[in-house]
């Protein structure tokens, strides 16, 4: 189907981030189909993010919450407003019932989403399947490939891109009057996140802001929207008290004046979340911590920007701890964010974009199950969980017997340690739940019908149930090695 000199409606009523994401899938469809005249319905609060966009021909406002629009009446009425317009096409990267099913009222003859959600696909006509469980595809990827019914090779690793007007510049300049002397080096931190994630702790936050004013000389600008975000920014700035170069400027920005803001920064630190992603467009290094193991960077990681991902690795166990007498810091510590934000500054030339390495390790944990001592005291079992730590991923050894422990390398306390036989079937599905175990190694092909009723228990929560890897793999790059094996599985 050729899409040139067709008029698109792109459904994508909800966040910020979401919003910025389905972005390169809007650039490709402009590259590809350059006279097109593409429309989004979004929410009021996020239509400053694409109303000067160049490839947007107009943004409507979702208006589905008036009291006009309530009821079957107002219902009909809301698909009438659409039909108004004559579409040829919609995409729905958003693709709920509500909308679903005001698209087919509306008359549109090309309604594209995601067929692998099954009650809504009889509300579509050109259905594409989307996995939500590949691991190894980013939210971006995603976006584009609902594109693939139209029978062209799209360009998967589009770019983002955002824009703003000087007059965007003077408004920020009536906030914060400092950034118009263009003397000052700042970096921003957005601490609050919305959806499924969770933010770092507000007390983090501040040791983390005292580190920059002790051991660098950049400005501190806070951003958030709410009266949420400003009681959360509050307990960040309490405890340092005022300080010249701590600049809050919650509920003083508009997303054109963000724009603006993120564009100029040195950096930009937060969750997986709005700014972070609109920093992206601008090529602005992003500092992502992340805090959750569902949210994974590989799925939803700072786009085509140079970028860092600092994450909670699990540390040693009460089993390690004890037979080491101490207890692993958390990289999450301020003072580890603080050592990663600077070096990203100082390195982010030298940084690939596309570079999905740390990624990967920051999404996955690896479990090395061992069921007697013979595989403990098998030096090839021991390299394995060597070279998995030397490679930088978080490893989980996981024992029958509490007993074994004994047996296991000294180097090797560093893993965490857990004990739990295969056989107490939902205590073993915990462990991988609560440790995102990505994949279990076994060393040999015994209870396979045991270990697959596990994965397939912990798949019923966890972001994808973990792959089965039998016997010992000792590749030199095992972040291609695992890449693959993901890849091939979904």
């Amino acid at each position: 189907m050729d899409l040139n000199r067709k008029t698109i409606l792109i459904i994508r009523p909800d966040a910020i981030g979401d919003v910025v994401l389905m972005i390169p899938m809007i650039r490709e469809l402009k590259r590809v189909y350059p006279s097109s005249k593409i429309y989004t319905l979004q929410s009021e609060y996020t239509a400053d993010l694409l109303s000067n966009h160049p490839d947007i021909e107009t943004v409507l406002i979702d208006q589905s919450h008036l009291p006009e629009y309530r009821g079957i009446r107002g219902y009909l009425k809301y698909a009438a407003f659409f039909r108004s317009f004559s579409f040829d096409c919609v995409i729905q990267p958003y693709f709920e019932l509500y909308y679903a099913a005001l698209m087919v009222l509306a008359g549109i003859p090309c309604r594209v989403g995601d067929g692998n959600k099954l009650f809504l696909r009889w509300l579509l006509t050109h259905p594409v399947s989307l996995n939500f469980r590949q691991l190894m595809l980013h939210e971006c990827e995603q976006n584009i490939h609902l594109l693939s019914h139209f029978g062209t090779d799209f360009y998967y690793h589009q770019s983002i891109s955002l824009f703003y007007d000087e007059c965007h510049k003077i408004q920020l300049s009536d906030s914060w009057p400092a950034f118009s002397s263009g003397h000052h080096s700042y970096i921003v931190i957005h601490p609050t996140t919305g959806g499924g994630n969770k933010p770092w702790a507000a007390h983090s936050y501040s040791e983390l802001i005292q580190y920059f004013l002790a051991h660098s000389d950049y400005f501190i600008v806070i951003t958030g929207f709410g009266s949420r975000d400003a009681s959360v920014v509050n307990d960040i700035i309490q405890p340092i008290g005022s300080h010249d170069r701590v600049i809050s400027l919650v509920n003083k920005t508009y997303l054109n004046q963000l724009k603006v803001l993120l564009d100029y920064a040195s950096l930009v630190i937060g969750t997986d979340t709005g700014p972070t992603h609109m920093a992206a467009a601008f090529g602005t290094p992003v500092l992502c911590i992340s805090t959750t193991f569902f949210v994974k960077p590989l799925r939803w990681g700072p786009w085509m920007t140079p970028n860092s991902v600092v994450n909670h690795h699990l540390g040693a166990s009460s089993v390690a701890s004890k037979k080491l007498e101490t207890h692993y810091d958390s990289p999450l510590g301020a003072h580890h964010v603080f050592d990663s934000a600077i070096h990203l500054i100082k390195h982010a030339d030298a940084i690939d974009e596309g570079d999905r390495n740390q990624w990967l390790k920051a999404s996955i944990s690896l479990a090395f199950f061992a069921g007697d001592r013979d595989t403990l005291t098998d030096p090839g079992w021991a390299n394995m969980i060597r070279l998995a730590l030397q490679q930088g991923f978080r490893c989980i050894i996981w024992l029958s017997s509490k007993k074994d422990t004994d047996y296991i390398p000294p180097d090797l306390f560093m893993c965490d340690i857990e004990v739990c036989s295969p056989y107490f079937v939902f205590k073993a599905r915990d462990l991988v739940i609560n440790y995102d175990v990505g994949c279990i190694h076994l060393p040999v092909q015994s209870h396979k019908v045991l270990w697959r009723l596990i994965s397939v228990l912990a798949g019923l929560t966890a972001y994808v149930p973990p792959l089965l890897l039998y016997g010992y793999h000792n590749s030199e790059d095992l972040v291609h090695f695992y890449s693959m094996k993901f890849s091939n599985k979904t």
